[in-house]
């Protein structure tokens, strides 16, 4: 028998990515962005590591006042990793990584959602390699400083070619993934936390891979398709699951050679946070279509909790997200 229908996702965040150009721009401060979420109808935040200006505890302090402020009653944190590069890098990545979700909980951060890489050319890593020398070395977390920004704010211009799904990733790139992604998962389990991995370019392309790496990182080395049984048992297999590891579902990241209908099915059942994501205001109708099925898969799981509202397209960021909003309360 199906799970029930959800009523429909808890909490409604803006997602900071959607205004990643004007403030990159320095035409919008961070901390003018609560009161901006809250006047659009949102209830809470979801930040980003390469948009924070900084890692000191007093302005994450700074910036939870600006929350309480505005009246957000919830945030989350999108963090982003190369699991797939160099060891030591990977290494300094992970203590970077602890140092961040350390702070988490100051801004009332209740999702934390990890990408871990594997290609593309905006990750967080290669950004920190080529304008920071010693970035990748363990210490506590910079942010990006001006070169980085630029570059980033310079990226975010160029056009983005379509991603296309490859070959599925390398079992034991998965393993190494995973084995990194557990103390992750620890800390984000004891500090109350749900830690959702993104379904992403790279190593999470396929969603069969990134479902493999969620059970990797729970401790179920041993088992073969697991995933095929949906969320069936799941959450009692490990200590892990109980804290909220699984999927963070982002409604626009499926690569074009994959069936978005069977990445949403198979993955919707393991989400513990989503992206709803819109590229383009207003939406096209296949936009509509794909957000639509998202919604209907969402559900069908079962999932009432919070979805980051994203936008990633041409215009006014706010605006694109307002749009996005609206269109999820119609749609879910």
């Amino acid at each position: 028998m199906p799970p029930p229908s959800a009523p429909g996702p808890t909490s409604k965040l803006l997602h900071v990515w959607s205004l990643a150009r004007e403030i990159l721009s320095h035409k919008l401060d961070l901390l003018e962005v609560p009161a901006l979420a809250a006047e659009a109808g949102f209830k809470g935040v979801e930040w980003l590591d390469r948009l924070m200006p900084s890692y000191e505890p007093g302005f994450w302090d700074e910036l939870a006042g600006a929350q309480k402020q505005a009246g957000l009653t919830t945030s989350a944190f999108s963090l982003s990793l190369d699991l797939a590069a160099d060891p030591q890098i990977v290494a300094a990545q992970k203590d970077r990584a602890q140092a961040i979700i350390g702070l988490g909980p100051k801004l009332g951060v209740q999702a934390l959602r990890v990408g871990v890489g594997g290609g593309g050319r905006l990750s967080m890593a290669r950004l920190l390699s080529l304008s920071q020398p010693g970035a990748n070395r363990a210490g506590e977390p910079r942010p990006l400083n001006s070169l980085g920004r630029g570059m980033y704010k310079l990226m975010l211009g160029l056009p983005r070619p379509e991603k296309r799904a490859g070959a599925q990733a390398d079992p034991m790139a998965l393993q190494s993934a995973a084995w990194s992604l557990q103390p992750l998962a620890r800390q984000t389990a004891n500090l109350g936390m749900r830690l959702g991995v993104e379904n992403h370019y790279g190593l999470t392309s396929h969603p069969q891979d990134l479902l493999s790496l969620i059970d990797l990182t729970m401790g179920d080395a041993g088992g073969q398709g697991l995933h095929e049984n949906q969320d069936t048992g799941w959450a009692a297999r490990s200590p892990l699951a109980k804290g909220g590891l699984g999927v963070c579902l982002d409604t626009g990241n499926h690569p074009v050679n994959l069936d978005p209908a069977e990445a949403a099915s198979l993955l919707a059942p393991r989400a513990v946070h989503v992206h709803w994501k819109l590229k383009r205001n207003p939406p096209s109708d296949e936009e509509r279509r794909n957000l639509a099925l998202h919604a209907e898969h969402l559900r069908a799981s079962g999932y009432d909790g919070a979805v980051s509202v994203e936008y990633d397209g041409k215009g006014g960021g706010l605006a694109g997200a307002k749009a996005a909003l609206a269109l999820l309360g119609e749609l879910y």
